[in-house]
């Protein structure tokens, strides 16, 4: 186990588990109140952390140091290219899978970041999922936000995935939602 004061990272093998399998914290997690348990998949390590800072600060160092608008910009440019590559990806797993995806469909799913406003009120009706970027549609700006034609006009329709940089905390669930990082709440 390593820890330095905000971060805690334990061997995930470390730690016993309780009866469902499931690794338990250590004391000082608890006593501590930390927040986030962030599986690093490459290590094979949780990390725990106090708040969506510290996580993203073990993810980019220069985070910890960075004023409010570089750590905006940091996440920002993160989703971007996380959209770039889920997007991606999603297209080469429906097209494995046998989902039919029309040639405007795989178009708009592989939109470049600077080009989100072409999707301005569209009905996405495909099964497949349409990643999104909060602040490129109303609220943030005049375009609306493009809707589900499957599950309604909810928040989270399983056919949308918003990723959610405004907040560094916004953005860890977002991307926690989208499958791309595997993390916990530990409870407030």
């Amino acid at each position: 186990m390593t820890a330095d004061g905000s971060v805690i990272r334990v061997r995930r093998t470390d730690l016993p588990a309780d009866s469902n399998g499931a690794p338990i914290p250590p004391a000082k997690v608890v006593e501590d109140r930390y927040v986030f348990c962030w599986t690093d998949r490459q290590h094979g390590d949780l990390v725990f952390t106090r708040n969506a800072n510290d996580l993203l600060s073990e993810w980019w160092p220069a985070y910890r140091s960075a004023d409010y608008d570089t750590r905006q910009r940091m996440r920002l440019e993160h989703a971007a290219a996380t959209r770039s590559q889920l997007a991606a990806d999603m297209v080469v797993a429906a097209e494995a899978a046998g989902t039919d995806l029309t040639a405007p469909q795989r178009e708009q799913m592989l939109l470049p970041t600077s080009r989100l406003d072409e999707l301005a009120g569209l009905i996405w009706s495909s099964t497949v999922p349409l990643v999104l970027i909060e602040g490129a549609f109303a609220p943030d700006t005049t375009l609306p936000a493009p809707i589900s034609g499957t599950d309604g006009d909810v928040r989270e329709p399983r056919n949308l995935i918003w990723l959610r940089p405004r907040t560094a905390e916004g953005y860890l669930l977002s991307l926690a939602r989208a499958g791309q990082i595997e993390l916990a709440i530990l409870g407030r």
